[in-house]
């Protein structure tokens, strides 16, 4: 009789936003019940985008919607296996040990971006990238950035956390997986910013059973429920 021998692997490329539902939750059920390794990468947008530029590939990618659909146009990724996963918005984090008053008006935003010692967002992920552009349109983006602190990739409340700034922006599932701060609110509605993240298979993957297992597993009660107290709502 043949079996398929445990503890083999399947590799996912993924971006920050889901990555705490997925170490904490999912990955660990999945591995448990299916006896395979799953190795994993986790980059904001733009370092994904690079690392599949230079070649590099997984045998499943979790990504913007926007990115997945170029990468299926040019059948990096299987047309047929992208599916909607999650939806986040764009939030605002400050220090546990402030009182920190919610924001309801692009004025309270400019006022409370202004009067911080320090702002901090990342260069290449989809939130700080909308963030620059935001405080462009704002007409605040040199004074905002003069004192800045700018990261290339990981998570903006950790810089908070570590007294390097007052304010951290970042996708609201990413500033919840920071200890030690305070989640603010979602920027105000009227310059809110809401990402589609989608699920696909790399088009060399597609044989892989272990593959689709995964991805099936993003979809579990479980996993909706991780997403949930992310702040990610299942699309």
């Amino acid at each position: 009789m043949s079996f398929e021998p445990r503890n083999q692997t399947v590799s996912l490329m993924s971006t920050l936003a889901v990555k705490s539902a997925l170490v904490e939750v999912i990955i660990p059920a999945f591995e448990k019940r299916a006896g395979v390794d799953v190795r994993c990468t986790f980059d904001p947008t733009n370092m994904l985008r690079q690392r599949v530029s230079r070649g590099e590939r997984a045998d499943v990618l979790i990504a913007t919607r926007e990115y997945v659909g170029d990468l299926g146009a040019a059948q990096i990724v299987n047309p047929s296996t992208v599916r909607p996963l999650a939806r986040t918005g764009v939030g605002i984090a400050g220090s546990a040990r402030a009182s920190q008053k919610p924001v309801g008006s692009v004025d309270e935003l400019r006022l409370l971006l202004l009067g911080a010692r320090s702002v901090a967002y990342s260069r290449t992920g989809a939130s700080g990238v909308y963030f620059a552009a935001l405080i462009e349109k704002l007409g605040i983006a040199a004074r905002v950035n003069e004192r800045a602190t700018i990261i290339d990739k990981g998570f903006t409340g950790e810089c908070v956390a570590r007294g390097e700034a007052d304010v951290a922006i970042q996708q609201m599932s990413e500033l919840a997986m920071v200890d030690g701060i305070e989640i603010i609110g979602p920027l105000p509605e009227e310059c809110q910013c809401y990402t589609d993240f989608d699920v696909a298979m790399f088009a060399e993957s597609m044989s892989s059973a272990h593959g689709v297992a995964l991805i099936e597993s993003l979809f579990s009660e479980t996993a909706r429920e991780a997403y949930r107290r992310l702040g990610l709502t299942l699309l």
